[in-house]
């Protein structure tokens, strides 16, 4: 019986292939071929992304039927829709412009709010019957007339005399949303500050706390005084004066309790300065706790 051994040069090749004994075995590995069903199961996923990505993001299959807009009161809706398809317009990634799924609610939403300062507020929600988009506005409302004071006394930091400079519509959060004539009455508030800046649309001018402050003494005055205030000129921290329909002033110290102010001037008006005594009045000054000064 005859055994077989390998040649001596095939014996060196092998050895020298895995290693060869003295530095350790060193293996070789032959890829291996790719299972034909995973070649197809990875055609057919890429197929169908592809597919789901055209429908849902480049084709017109969802594509913006149409905007719908309510709530408007002051505002023209040809005005809201122009601006909703050119912010629409801009194309976001790869996505086809004015596409209903990927539409930028939020960011639309936001765009109202900045560059339309008599907007409150933009809710922008979708329907599917058409493929719409819903815009829910909420308007600014009118709650105080705000005008910049210009001192115009001979008198330095004597307010007396003064003119109006421009004026400005204000809500109940003290924020500016339109301009306006300079005006003065007793069915809303009127505030004069005398400030440098004219304030921008948008801005938050004066706080709401301090709004609604000044609108309940409007309201006590009238009241507890019968006396209508037809423009309040707020001087400083310490000085708020009120012009009355009458020609006569008021001043108030702000900073401290106006109801003991309120119910002074009405003690004073009742017992002191009855309307038949008020013709010749310039001024009640009510900003000394427990005193009373008029002239």
């Amino acid at each position: 019986m005859t055994l077989y051994r390998p040649k001596r040069t095939l014996r060196k090749k092998l050895s020298a292939s895995f290693g060869g004994g003295r530095g350790g075995a060193r293996l070789i590995f032959f890829p291996r071929r790719v299972p034909p069903k995973l070649i197809a199961a990875m055609a057919v996923f890429v197929i169908i992304v592809a597919g789901a990505w055209y429908l849902l993001v480049a084709s017109d299959l969802f594509s913006l039927r149409s905007v719908k807009v309510s709530g408007l009161e002051h505002i023209s809706e040809a005005q809201v829709q122009d601006a909703a398809h050119m912010f629409l317009a801009q194309k976001r990634f790869l996505v086809l412009p004015q596409n209903f799924l990927f539409a930028d609610t939020k960011g639309l939403s936001q765009m109202f709010s900045k560059d339309f300062p008599r907007i409150a507020s933009a809710r922008v929600t979708r329907t599917f019957r058409p493929f719409a988009l819903v815009i829910s506005i909420e308007e600014r409302n009118l709650f105080a007339f705000w005008c910049q004071g210009k001192n115009s006394d001979a008198v330095p930091g004597n307010f007396l005399t003064y003119s109006i400079g421009q004026c400005f519509i204000l809500d109940k959060n003290g924020i500016v949303f339109d301009g306006a004539p300079p005006s003065q009455g007793a069915l809303v508030l009127t505030l004069v500050e005398f400030r440098d800046q004219i304030p921008h649309l948008g801005d938050l001018l004066v706080d709401a706390g301090v709004l609604g402050k000044l609108e309940q003494l409007r309201q006590d005055v009238k009241r507890e005084a019968n006396v209508n205030m037809v423009r309040m000129v707020l001087v400083s921290v310490r000085e708020l004066r009120g012009e009355t329909a009458e020609g006569w002033v008021m001043l108030f110290d702000p900073s401290v309790d106006l109801d003991q102010q309120i119910q002074a001037l009405r003690e004073t008006l009742v017992q002191k300065l009855t309307p038949d005594k008020r013709k010749g009045l310039s001024y009640i000054d009510l900003r000394t706790p427990g005193r009373v000064f008029y002239k």
